[in-house]
């Protein structure tokens, strides 16, 4: 049992159930099914959202508290995105003015802050509706066995733990092993940690790490 544990070849629900019958297991559901763990951020003055951003909020003394920000005229919208690792909701962020760029959007232990110490810093949050649940973008470096079928394994797990794949690059092949670079969608940290638990606890996978570059 043990080790079909450590292999995740048994259902949580069910490892539940064995240990203590009194507690009435969970209905299985296909895929990750988002919480309410990172919800609505409160309601709190100097927080703002912008136009077609209804993911994050943000807060800075030097821009206007205004649900709709313009740059350059009304109809041009502030551009809000994330840097290349990408974020997701239960990372801690920060929100960076850079000219020309509008906000981009940075994990707070992406290597590439630095390149911005210069610039304006802004308070993000993150302010996700639980009932319209959103995809967000992370970066996850997998080393791999090279051998027939690691790769179709590997896409196996992410799609049934409800994961999307953006795109997939070979870093490094050598003749045991290959280095990949996958960029998903996922809905929260929760979920993206349970796509690399899915991962690692799998033979052909010997290391899983996320990638913020």
């Amino acid at each position: 049992m043990l080790a079909a544990v450590g292999r995740n070849d048994l259902a949580l629900p069910d490892v539940l159930a064995a240990i203590v019958p009194q507690v009435e297991a969970a209905p299985a559901k296909e895929g990750y099914q988002p919480t309410r763990r990172f919800g609505r951020a409160q309601a709190q003055d100097g927080w703002f959202n912008i136009e077609k951003v209804q993911s994050l909020k943000f807060r800075s003394s030097e821009i206007d508290n205004t649900t709709a920000i313009s740059i350059g005229g009304p109809s041009q919208e502030l551009p809000v995105r994330f840097e290349p690792g990408g974020a997701v909701p239960g990372d801690r962020i920060v929100g960076v003015m850079a000219p020309g760029e509008g906000i981009r959007v940075f994990q707070i232990h992406s290597p590439r802050l630095k390149e911005y110490e210069e610039a304006h810093w802004i308070d993000a949050t993150w302010d996700v509706d639980p009932e319209h649940p959103q995809r967000f973008p992370a970066r996850i470096s997998v080393t791999a066995v090279n051998a027939p079928g690691s790769l179709a394994e590997i896409a196996k797990i992410i799609g049934e733990t409800g994961g999307n794949i953006d795109n997939i690059r070979m870093a490094k092949r050598a003749a045991d092993f290959t280095v990949m670079h996958i960029e998903l969608e996922v809905f929260d940290l929760v979920h993206l940690n349970h796509i690399v638990a899915g991962l690692r606890a799998k033979s052909s996978v010997a290391k899983v790490e996320r990638l913020f570059e």
